[in-house]
């Protein structure tokens, strides 16, 4: 079959042998048995290959009201599984900067003003993961320069506080 009548150079082919794949797993307090699997694999697998155990996990929380959704909850509690975001997730999370929120809330509301009130209720918010993200030049010296970004939900916060 000729394919050139189909842009492919666009297209990134790759190819995996069936055996190389494995069956996507749901994992509803099934961790245990998903790591044995892996633990399997790796007992299988030869140290002479080219290629050890590739894992790519992706995971996307996406609210639903279905009855057989799988209930999750993000929080640091003790025994709370760690999800680290790339940073690509954190900006679509948090995409707002400083000046966006201010340009954002001069539309919203006709009695803001910048002014000590504004930034009194911003630092109260500061420590709250559902509205700020706070980045730092480096994060392993907290002294250093940081920036905040916004999630649009603190819209919802500065509502309480201020007339559409």
């Amino acid at each position: 079959m000729d394919l050139s009548q189909y842009n492919f150079y666009l297209m990134p082919i790759s190819f995996f042998p069936e055996s190389s794949v494995a069956e996507g797993l749901v994992l509803n307090k099934e961790e245990e048995r998903f790591l044995d699997f892996i633990d399997i694999l790796e007992k299988e697998s030869s140290d002479s290959g080219p290629y050890d155990v590739t894992i790519n996990i992706n995971v996307n929380f996406v609210k639903s009201r279905t009855s057989d959704a799988i209930k999750a909850q993000l929080g640091r509690g003790e025994g709370a599984i760690t999800v680290h975001l790339t940073e690509e997730q954190i900006r679509e999370k948090y995409p707002w900067d400083y000046r966006e929120l201010v340009r954002r809330m001069k539309e919203r509301y006709k009695d803001f003003k910048v002014v000590r009130k504004f930034h009194d209720l911003r630092k109260a918010v500061l420590e709250n993961e559902r509205y700020v993200r706070r980045r730092y030049l480096d994060p392993a010296k907290p002294q250093s320069g940081k920036k905040d970004f916004y999630n649009p939900n603190i819209l919802q916060y500065f509502d309480n506080h201020y007339t559409r």
